[in-house]
Parts: C-alpha cells; sequence; structure tokens
C-alpha cells in the first residue's frame, strides 16, 4: 500500500492514525487485518492487484491472485484465435501457406510504417478510432452512448499506465504520490468521475436496447452479455469503494472526493452489519468480475476492440472501403 503520509522518521501513516507495517510478509498484514480489528482494516489479507487490472487501476506487476492467471490465459488462447482465424483468408494472394501469409504481412506492415501511408494511419487511429469518428456520422446519441463507456475506459487504462511507468522511474515524485494514493483528491475523484461516466453509458445502452428499442438496434445476446459484465464491474467498484471509506474510517474532508463513494459509504452507515468481515467478499466479487471481463475480451461483442481497429487499418492500406458495415 502507498500513502503519501509518513510520520517524522518516514514511515507510512494511513489516514486512520496506525502505521503500517512492512506489507512484504503476510505475518506483518495478520496483525491488523483480522475480525474485529481495533484499527479499522479489513478483516483479511487480501491479495495484491493483478497487472491484468491495469485496464482501469493502478496496479503492480504482478499476476495477483490465481484467478487473474486463469484470466489470462483464456484471454492468450483467445486472442490467439482471433489471429488464426485473420490469417484463414487471402493475404496479397495467397491463400494456403500460413508462414508465408505471415511473411507478407510483416512486410506490408513494415513498407506501411516508413511510407506516407503511415500519416494515414496515424489519421485514422485519432479520428475513427479515439475519437470515433464513423460512429459520430451514423448518429450522435449513438456516439455520446459509446463515448461515455469507451472514452472512460480508455482514459483510466492511460492514467493507470502512465502511473506505473511513472512510478518504477520515479517513485518519490509527488505526482507518482499522489497517483498511487486512492485518497488523494484528484486521483478519487478521477477514478469515481470516470466510473460514473460508464455506468450512465451502460444504463443509457439498456434503455435504448430494451424501452425505447429503436429500429437500427438488434438485441444480440453478445451485446446483453457484454453490457452485464462492464455494468456489475462497474456497480461493484463503487460498492466497494464505498465499504473501503466506511471500514476504513477516513475523514470527511478526504472521503468526500469519492464523491460515489461516499454516498454508498453514507448508506452503508445506516446498516450495522460487520462491514470489515463484508469488505473481502465485496473484493472478491469485483475481482471475479473482473476476471472475467478479461477472459471475455477476445469474445463475444467486446473483440470488436481489436477487430475495428484492424479493419480501419487494413481499408486505409489496401483502398478498400466497407460503406455498410453495420
Amino acid at each position: 500500500m502507498k500513502l503519501a503520509r509518513t510520520d517524522d522518521e518516514g514511515v507510512p501513516i494511513s489516514l486512520s492514525g496506525h502505521i503500517l507495517s512492512n506489507a512484504a510478509e503476510e505475518e506483518n498484514c495478520e496483525k491488523c487485518h483480522f475480525k474485529n480489528n481495533p484499527v479499522g482494516a479489513p478483516a483479511a489479507v487480501l491479495p495484491s492487484k493483478s497487472a491484468l487490472c491495469i485496464i482501469c487501476h493502478n496496479s503492480p506487476m504482478a499476476m495477483g491472485h490465481p484467478i487473474f492467471g486463469l484470466a489470462g490465459l483464456i484471454f492468450l488462447a483467445g486472442m490467439f484465435s482471433m489471429i488464426a482465424f485473420w490469417f484463414k483468408g487471402s493475404v496479397k494472394g495467397e491463400e494456403t501457406s500460413l508462414h508465408r501469409k505471415i511473411s507478407l504481412s510483416s512486410e506490408s506492415i513494415w513498407e506501411t510504417l516508413f511510407s506516407k501511408q503511415f500519416f494515414s494511419l496515424v489519421k485514422i487511429y485519432v479520428l475513427d478510432i479515439l475519437l470515433q469518428r464513423r460512429i459520430l456520422q451514423e448518429s450522435v446519441s449513438r456516439w455520446s452512448m459509446h463515448s461515455l463507456i469507451f472514452t472512460a475506459i480508455l482514459l483510466k487504462f492511460l492514467v493507470s499506465l502512465f502511473t506505473a511507468i511513472g512510478f518504477y522511474f520515479n517513485p518519490n515524485g509527488e505526482w507518482m504520490i499522489a497517483l498511487v494514493d486512492k485518497n488523494h483528491w484528484f486521483t478519487a475523484f478521477f477514478n469515481d468521475l470516470l466510473g460514473l461516466f460508464i455506468l450512465l453509458g451502460i444504463i443509457w445502452a439498456v434503455v435504448k436496447r430494451f424501452i425505447v428499442k429503436p429500429d437500427h438496434v438488434i438485441s444480440e445476446y453478445q451485446d446483453n452479455i457484454a453490457l452485464i459484465i462492464i455494468g456489475c464491474l462497474v456497480l461493484l467498484g463503487f460498492i466497494l469503494e464505498g465499504a473501503r471509506i466506511l471500514v476504513t474510517k477516513i475523514p470527511f474532508e478526504t472521503a468526500v472526493y469519492s464523491f460515489a463513494g461516499f454516498v454508498v459509504s453514507r448508506i452503508f452507515s445506516l446498516f450495522s452489519f460487520d462491514w470489515a468481515s463484508i469488505y473481502p467478499v465485496l473484493w472478491y466479487a469485483h475481482g471475479v468480475v473482473a476476471a472475467i471481463f478479461i477472459a471475455y475480451l477476445p469474445f463475444g461483442k467486446m473483440r470488436h476492440i481489436f477487430n475495428t481497429p484492424l479493419t480501419y487499418f487494413i481499408e486505409t492500406v489496401d483502398g478498400v472501403k466497407n460503406k455498410k458495415r453495420v
């Protein structure tokens, strides 16, 4: 755990006032993490975040719980299957030899990178992938809904990646300390705001799909699975944050920046449950859904995260346009 506050000797101190032991040894963690502990710590020692969690969270370069290892293996298997499918077709006239197809593809990539087409690909990447120009041209409403989800996840990933790299090279930097401290006002507000954007996008998609039901919306089960996974992930994130604020007794002036989590913590405070014991259960629930999210990425509807950019790039390089893309 990385916290910005330290005592006079530089020893990290939590916001609830107790000094943190060396977290490298689990027995040190168990001095505080037990049922009915007096310092407001969760009742169990929890695994570290996985490197896979970097999509939305600052996380160490570690596998974490074995479930993330399983999710990673499924993700890699899905990516391998998807790439194998891409090479089933013809590549520059070659239809049989996989080795030749890969060789031709590699040559095409290098030729493109060192040609004028490279700038066309950059333009496509910025306008059509990051800013989603083609979706905007089809429907402002659909673009707005899609952007709430896609852009928020992308921003969370970029900030997490920046934090991981920056903290590795400059762990004592003021910015890095702020970004790894989930109680810092910027980090707390940033995470809750983008999480709220994702949740609003999910709610918008659900309302449009099941209540408004416009003619161009096709209710495929794969779309529904994606909405359920992402929606549950974000909801559990807010619930987990609310429980963390309540359990660790973070003071109002600090907790309020995590505005969604703070509201959840106030609601939880109305119920006299053993939240320190419930918190680990919520953590594992969030972790399981996150593992499912990672494992499901190359499958179902969410594989368009990988397929769509590739399609745009191939269109640009080959000069072929799909005017009737659905």
